[in-house]
C-alpha cells in the first residue's frame, strides 16, 4: 500500500512496509513480476457501530463484505459478515492490514484464519489462490486530499459482483468497495456497492479508466454516474476544504 501525496508531478511520497518492499523487489529479481496471494473476498473496516451490532467490543478486525463463489474464501466457508480476526496467527487489524497480509503470502500456502460469527470465534483453512491480473483495483490512498474522488476504494466489476448486485452481465464501471468517513463521497450518500459508470461524462470500464479520470480531477469538482442496483443517477463531488 502506497500514499501519493498531492502537488503535482513532485511530492510523491511511499509508505510501504518494509518487509512488503523486500518480498516485492526479491519477486521482481526472481520471477520478473510481482505474484501476491488471493482469498476472494472484500474487506472492510469496522466502526464502532458496526462492531457493537455484530457483537464485538472493539474495532480491530476486518468485517466480510463480499464473498465470491470458487474462491479460496468461498471453499473455506468464510461468509459475508464473518470478522477476521487473525491471519495464520497474525492479527488483523482492519481491512488495508488483511490485504497486505494476504498479498505477502505466496499462493498455495495453507493457512489458519480466525473468524468471529454470530457470537463466536471459528477457525477456518484455506489455501490461498494467486490474485488474478484482470482483476485490478485502486485504494484510496493513491490520491491527494484535494482530489473529489480521494477516499473512494474501486474494484473492476466481475461476473460474481454483477450478480450480488443484480446487475446485467454486460453492466460496465467500477464497483465502490470502501469509502472513507470524512470523503466528500461520504458526504453525497455514496457507498459500497454503487458502480461507477462515468466520470465528467466519460465511460469508466475499470479501474485503470478509473485511476487515469481521477487524474485530471484534482482541485476540481466532478460529475459521476453511478449505478445503485440498477438505477442510475448523477452526483457531483466537491474537493474536501
Amino acid at each position: 500500500m502506497f500514499v501519493v501525496t498531492s502537488g503535482g508531478n513532485v511530492g510523491i511520497g511511499f509508505a510501504v512496509p518494509i518487509n512488503m518492499a523486500r518480498n516485492v523487489m526479491d519477486q521482481i529479481l526472481r520471477k520478473g513480476r510481482v505474484i501476491r496471494g488471493y482469498l476472494g473476498l472484500l474487506p472492510q473496516d469496522l466502526t464502532p457501530v458496526m462492531a457493537e451490532k455484530f457483537g464485538l467490543k472493539e474495532t480491530t478486525g476486518a468485517l466480510v463484505g463480499n464473498v465470491e463463489s470458487g474462491t479460496p474464501a468461498g471453499k473455506a466457508g468464510i461468509e459475508r459478515g464473518d470478522i477476521i480476526l487473525e491471519f495464520n496467527g497474525q492479527k488483523v487489524k482492519n481491512a488495508d492490514d488483511l490485504r497486505n497480509i494476504v498479498a505477502q503470502t505466496s499462493p498455495g500456502t495453507e493457512v489458519n484464519i480466525k473468524l468471529f460469527r454470530d457470537g463466536k470465534e471459528k477457525t477456518v483453512r484455506a489455501e490461498l489462490g494467486q490474485r488474478p491480473d484482470t482483476q485490478e483495483s485502486s485504494s484510496p490512498e493513491q490520491l491527494g486530499r484535494n482530489n473529489p474522488l480521494s477516499g473512494i476504494e474501486v474494484q473492476d466489476l466481475t461476473p460474481s459482483i454483477l450478480r450480488q448486485l443484480n446487475l446485467p452481465r454486460d453492466t460496465q464501471g467500477v464497483v465502490i468497495t470502501d469509502v472513507a468517513d470524512d470523503s466528500s463521497a461520504a458526504e453525497e450518500g455514496l457507498g459500497r456497492g454503487d458502480v461507477i459508470q462515468e466520470i465528467d461524462r466519460q465511460p469508466i470500464r475499470n479501474a485503470s479508466d478509473f485511476r487515469r479520470a481521477a487524474a485530471r480531477t484534482e482541485g476540481k469538482n466532478v460529475l459521476l454516474l453511478i449505478n445503485r442496483r440498477g438505477t442510475t443517477l448523477f452526483v457531483v463531488l466537491k474537493p474536501q476544504k
